[in-house]
């Protein structure tokens, strides 16, 4: 089936190979025998840093990029626009030429051979707008063709999306509970809190800030409570791209882990989704978009309980009006909590599982779930039995009843099958060649537009001479 997520991988790509394209040294770039890697059969890829040939002058690089887009146009996407609806959307353009911050030194190497996220991200703003977003089509250009582990996963998942892989709805506002339904004889009107104001701020890092801090910035997420993907960013604005290539990303890899995430959800739990999916509230009212009750429940902080949230759970899932009736009166509290908590643990059971092992798909070390830190071997154990299929570990996957004993058995399994042990270990590795790959080219691209070049400070003129004693100086 011929999809553009195909047209994304292929034509794209070879407009840039047989144009003027880098030489990687010491990476698997170059090989291209048209088959996805096998998670059992990772191939060896030097972390020797790839060497970049010069390029022809900057209007011809221009040029050439102009050419890939063309190509690009002509399967219906560009990177000049986006698909992108709603207030979701955002771009650097128009952004004025701002002063370029010189580079004093050459950076300090990590031991993938590429400077810090940090550093990283300072070089390329140090470029001028337009040539951050000629940096950053390259670097889509060279993920688009390259041909390591992880990118041979994307290409695998990608080639199962019909239709545009950028086309997404765009995120909607997190719903709240109303009070006049859930609490009418205690209407505290839900008012969303300003996400640039410092009680916003404040309350994120100590309710969601563990839970939600990731080094992925997504142009796209899994809508648990819709049960589809929907778009939060622009997939090609150059901010987002620079910061995924800093952090060993690609482009795609949050597509793809969306992706993932949906494929082994078999919406079973729905109910518990939605009802979860409402935004966090504090007693006064102040509601938190970004700050989902699952997110709430999942961090382990006290949390303030308000009654129109507790009892919206109550009533979305157990269809329960009488039992609870705001105001709630402190002899209910704790029976009503314990509820609560029941629904909760269940369906974190069910999720929490799900969104480590769509992360741990692309990502050699993701940051994981509350609970799920010690797993990481495992995950990958995981996908190894599963051949890196989602289809195929989705029919594997235990429903909450089953979570606790699936984990120790099946956990207990991968680790006894020597075979599988070496095998997460090559995939494990084979990820991380995969992620200092990705830093190395990005660092080469941005070499060759000369953002680490050093440049002299500016010289401070002498102090004016006087003209004699007495008489002073100009």
């Amino acid at each position: 089936m011929a999809r553009r997520s195909a047209i994304l991988s292929t034509s794209h790509g070879r407009a840039h190979r047989d144009g003027m394209r880098p030489e990687l040294e010491g990476s698997d770039a170059s090989v291209d025998d048209g088959r996805m890697p096998l998670a059992n059969s990772t191939r060896d890829h030097s972390l020797q840093g790839p060497r970049f040939v010069s390029w022809p002058p900057r209007a011809f690089r221009s040029a050439a990029l102009a050419v890939v887009s063309m190509t690009f146009a002509a399967a219906g996407l560009s990177y000049a626009s986006s698909s992108v609806n709603g207030s979701a959307s955002r771009s650097l353009q128009g952004v004025q030429e701002a002063p370029v911050t010189p580079a004093t030194e050459e950076p300090k190497l990590e031991a993938d051979g590429a400077p810090s996220q940090e550093d990283l991200i300072a070089a390329w703003k140090r470029l001028s707008p337009s040539d951050r977003t000629d940096t950053t089509q390259w670097f889509i250009a060279e993920c688009d063709r390259a041909q390591n582990f992880r990118a041979g996963l994307e290409r695998y998942v990608m080639e199962q999306i019909d239709g545009p892989p950028h086309d997404w709805p765009a995120a909607e506002q997190t719903p709240r509970f109303d009070p006049k339904t859930h609490a009418p004889a205690q209407i505290i009107p839900r008012k969303f809190v300003d996400p640039t104001s410092k009680a916003h701020s404040k309350t994120f890092k100590r309710v969601a800030g563990g839970t939600l801090k990731r080094n992925l910035t997504p142009a796209v997420v899994y809508d648990w409570a819709k049960g589809e993907i929907v778009t939060v960013a622009r997939w090609d604005d150059p901010e987002r791209v620079a910061m995924t290539a800093a952090a060993g990303f690609s482009p795609y890899t949050d597509l793809v882990e969306a992706w993932v995430t949906k494929s082994l959800d078999d919406r079973s739990m729905a109910g518990h989704a939605r009802a979860f999916g409402h935004a966090y509230s504090d007693r006064n009212g102040r509601a938190f978009e970004a700050i989902t009750l699952y997110h709430a429940w999942s961090s382990g902080a006290e949390l303030e309980m308000p009654d129109v949230e507790c009892l919206g759970i109550i009533h979305s899932l157990d269809d329960d009006w009488k039992t609870y009736v705001a105001p709630v009166p402190p002899r209910q509290h704790q029976k009503l909590y314990s509820k609560i908590a029941k629904h909760f643990s269940a369906y974190r059971k069910f999720r929490g599982l799900r969104d480590a092992a769509a992360r741990a798909y692309l990502q050699s070390n993701p940051k994981l779930p509350r609970g799920y830190a010690r797993t990481k071997d495992r995950l990958h154990g995981f996908w190894e039995s599963a051949g890196s299929d989602p289809a195929k570990l989705a029919t594997e996957l235990p429903d909450a009843k089953d979570w606790e004993d699936w984990l120790n058995k099946k956990g207990a399994a991968v680790d006894r099958d020597g075979e599988l042990v070496g095998r997460r270990r090559g995939r494990i590795q084979a990820l991380q060649a995969s992620e200092a790959w990705t830093r190395r080219t990005f660092y080469g691209i941005l070499k060759e537009y000369g953002a680490f070049d050093p440049v002299e400070a500016p010289k401070v003129p002498p102090p004016a001479q006087g003209d004699g004693a007495g008489k002073g100086g100009k």
